[in-house]
């Protein structure tokens, strides 16, 4: 099953032309919020920083940001195991 990365959105201008922009409903920022669902780690990654640029990110190449996010993660969990109960870092003294 393919995943709906369409962003559903409405922008008119409004009142001395500036743009107004709505979104369909069950949607984040226009996109279906069941795609966002079914993108592994993608609904905490938005609700941090960046998320509209991260949400972007993930709807234009969704298999390619599950891959970098579970790279990223691995990256931190190795850090993570580098320092030791004193807080510093192991490799870096």
């Amino acid at each position: 099953m393919a995943l709906d990365t369409t962003q559903y959105a409405t922008t008119v201008l409004g009142r001395g032309d500036v743009p107004i922009t709505t979104y369909a409903p069950n949607t984040t920022l226009g996109y279906s919020n069941d795609t966002i669902a079914a993108i592994p780690g993608l609904s905490d990654a938005i609700n941090g920083r960046n998320g509209n640029q991260t949400l972007q990110d993930a709807m234009a190449n969704p298999t390619q940001w599950v891959e970098q996010n579970h790279l990223f993660n691995a990256l931190g969990i190795l850090e993570d195991m580098r320092i030791g109960e004193s807080g510093q870092n192991k490799w870096l003294g």
